[in-house]
């Protein structure tokens, strides 16, 4: 059953495309750009759906910061695979994870829209904070060979080597 939830959370392909990309790098430099292109392309997929999750557990902090009670989070939709309780908020994982929601409700009427406002931009700053501390973290050179601004997630790979430590 818990293969079966986190594969319907980050699908098979995405793992295959990281993993073939992974092989191509050590194939030698005529696969490199292919290599990368699979990396970034797996890298992403994950992290759109990371970043789904984390962006409803930011409202349900959200909630609980501003004295509501979190009620349930669905992720997906379709039919029900896996529920638990998990610190008091209700977690259902549907079949086709595309999309989720969070409910919350809110007993004290005072500066209630001020309070729902917050718990409305809780996802947003929970998904900007976790990109500011990953992109602080790991340091990414947001510059390529021509110093214009990219960005490569399979740079990720070499961030030791970046390091001046």
């Amino acid at each position: 059953m818990a293969k079966k939830v986190f594969l319907t959370l980050f699908p098979l392909p995405y793992w295959i495309l990281i993993v073939a990309g992974t092989v191509l790098g050590f194939l030698g430099d005529d696969f490199s750009s292919l290599s990368n292109a699979f990396i970034n392309c797996g890298i992403f997929l994950v992290a759109a759906k990371l970043a789904t999750i984390f962006h409803e557990i930011g409202h349900i902090l959200a909630a609980k910061l501003v004295g509501g009670t979190p009620r349930r989070m669905i992720l997906g939709r379709g039919h029900e695979l896996y529920r638990a309780q998990i610190y008091g908020v209700r977690v259902v994982v549907n079949s086709s994870f595309r999309g989720a929601r969070v409910t919350a409700t809110f007993n004290h009427p005072s500066f209630l829209r001020l309070r729902y406002a917050f718990y409305m931009m809780g996802g947003v700053l929970c998904n900007g904070l976790i990109a500011f501390v990953f992109f602080s973290l790991f340091g990414f050179n947001f510059f390529g060979a021509n110093d214009q601004v990219t960005f490569a997630p399979a740079s990720a790979l070499y961030w030791p080597m970046h390091w001046d430590c």
